[in-house]
């Protein structure tokens, strides 16, 4: 999987680290989704991306479509 993953909880001050990646090139985007999709919180170690950024490696076709509901 690419991509955030949602989760139910908020994550503590001392989790954060555990599952964010910061300086993965796509983390602003997962922010992104995370906050359109009013998750509560989310993960980013299900991405394959979340251990390849640590060793420099990254998908550069990272897509992912969501809907996006357009208020009149």
């Amino acid at each position: 999987m690419v991509g955030p993953g949602i989760l139910l909880d908020e994550l503590s001050i001392d989790e954060v680290h555990l599952h964010r990646d910061f300086a993965c090139r796509h983390y602003r985007r997962c922010l992104i989704i995370a906050a359109v999709m009013k998750w509560p919180s989310f993960s980013c170690r299900q991405c394959k991306n979340f251990l390849q950024t640590k060793s420099g490696h990254t998908d550069d076709n990272f897509q992912i479509k969501i809907p996006i509901k357009v208020l009149s």
